[in-house]
C-alpha cells in the first residue's frame, strides 16, 4: 500500500500526430526496415535522453507509452516529453486523441471488494466526473460509461462486468496491475497532464483510505476535488481548464 496518494507510481499513454514529420529509418539501421515516422519520434526520443518510451499508431496518429513514472521526477520527464513534442509540431484532435493514465494498483489485485468499492465511488460521482473532460469524450466509444447495471454485473462476478474496458479501466488490473483513466480527452498541456494524473491518484487513495466508505456524491467538479483532497495546484490547473477550455464542437 502505498503511505501517500501522489507516491502512487504512473504511466501514461498520449494519442496525438505530428503533421509533416520526415519518415526515418531506426537508429540502429537494421538492414531490410523501412523508413517510418514511428521511427522518427522513437529516433527523436533516443537522441533527447527519454529511455523506456514505446511509440505505436492509435488515434489521429501516434500513442506514446511513457516508462513507469513516479513522483516529482516523473513530471519532470513527463514535462521534458511534452516540450519535445510540442518543439516538433505535435498535435491533438480532440476527436479521435485520448490521454490515458495507468495507477500502480496492488492494493487492489485479488481484492474484488476494494475494486467494487472503486467503481461504486466512480457510478456515485461519474456525472461531475464528466466534466473535467472535453465533452466530446463522453460515452466516446473508446471510454463507455459505467451503469448501475454493468457495476450489478461486476458484483455478480459475470465477465462483462468485471473486464469490461470502460472510462475507469479495471480490466488493466488483471493485465498489468493497473487501474486505467481512460476518460479524458488528448493533450500535451502539461498543467492538464499533471493535474489528471492527480486526480486519479487521489480518487484512488480516497477509495483505499475510506475503503468502508462510499464516497458521498458531489453537487460540483469543484466540490467533488475537494472530497477526495486534491492537491491545491491540480485543483487551480482543473478549475482554470474547466472555465477556459471546454467547447461545444
Amino acid at each position: 500500500m502505498y503511505a501517500k496518494p501522489y507516491d502512487r507510481k504512473f504511466g501514461i499513454e498520449f494519442e496525438f500526430n505530428i503533421p509533416g514529420i520526415t519518415p526515418e529509418l531506426p537508429d540502429d539501421n537494421r538492414s531490410g526496415e523501412y523508413a517510418s515516422k514511428f521511427f522518427a519520434v522513437e529516433n527523436l526520443l533516443t537522441r533527447n535522453n527519454l529511455k523506456g518510451f514505446a511509440v505505436h499508431g492509435d488515434g489521429s496518429e501516434y500513442e506514446v507509452k511513457t516508462p513507469v513514472l513516479s513522483g516529482p521526477n516523473g513530471f519532470k520527464t513527463v514535462k521534458r516529453f511534452l516540450d519535445l513534442m510540442l518543439s516538433v509540431g505535435g498535435r491533438v484532435d480532440l476527436h479521435y486523441d485520448g490521454l490515458h493514465v495507468h495507477h500502480d494498483a496492488p492494493e487492489f489485485i485479488a481484492n474484488k471488494p476494494l475494486v467494487v468499492r472503486l467503481v461504486e465511488n466512480w457510478l456515485e460521482n461519474q456525472s461531475e466526473i464528466l466534466k473535467l473532460a472535453d465533452n466530446r469524450r463522453t460515452g466516446a466509444g473508446a471510454c463507455p460509461l459505467w451503469s448501475a447495471s454493468v457495476l450489478d454485473e461486476l458484483k455478480r462476478g459475470t465477465s462483462e462486468g468485471y473486464y469490461g474496458r470502460r472510462n475507469l479501466n479495471i480490466q488493466s488490473l488483471n493485465r498489468h496491475g493497473t487501474i486505467e483513466i481512460r476518460l479524458h480527452e488528448g493533450t500535451l498541456d502539461y498543467e492538464q497532464v499533471f493535474s489528471w494524473v492527480r486526480f486519479g491518484q487521489a480518487f484512488i487513495g480516497k477509495t483505499v483510505t475510506e475503503s468502508g466508505d462510499i464516497l458521498e456524491k458531489a453537487s460540483s467538479p469543484n466540490d467533488l476535488l475537494k472530497k477526495i483532497n486534491i492537491s491545491r495546484n491540480a485543483s487551480r490547473f482543473i478549475t482554470k481548464k474547466i472555465q477556459t477550455v471546454y467547447t461545444t464542437v
